[in-house]
């Protein structure tokens, strides 16, 4: 085999190479962008599920708060409830362990 004839197969085997990384390159790049968007849904579901625990939480408080008012506590006492549960909605406490349970149970099936 002549110098030339080395050079032109080594010339072939490095751009069939390339195109291999190429591909590969693509393969990675889309799989890139697939997670972002599967991180992204997962973000957005998550704020649109703690809101909507939230909401759900506060709504059961202000029912048994208004029951509670009813049967004899204070005004004051239920306001100060509402505000620690509101806190704590706000803090995320409800929304993370509804997480948490929803993984665990997850982690069980």
């Amino acid at each position: 085999m002549t110098e030339l004839e080395r050079v032109k197969l080594a010339l072939r085997d490095a751009i069939e190479a390339a195109g291999t990384l190429q591909s590969q390159l693509a393969e990675a790049r889309e799989a890139e962008l697939n997670a972002l968007s599967t991180l992204d849904a997962w973000f957005d579901r998550r704020k649109l599920g703690h809101e909507a625990i939230d909401d759900a939480v506060i709504g059961c408080v202000r029912g048994y708060l208004r029951v509670s008012n009813i049967g004899g506590m204070s005004s004051e006492e239920a306001d100060s409830v509402e505000a620690v549960i509101e806190d704590m909605c706000r803090l995320g406490t409800f929304a993370d362990l509804f997480a948490r349970a929803a993984l665990k149970d997850q982690s069980h099936g």
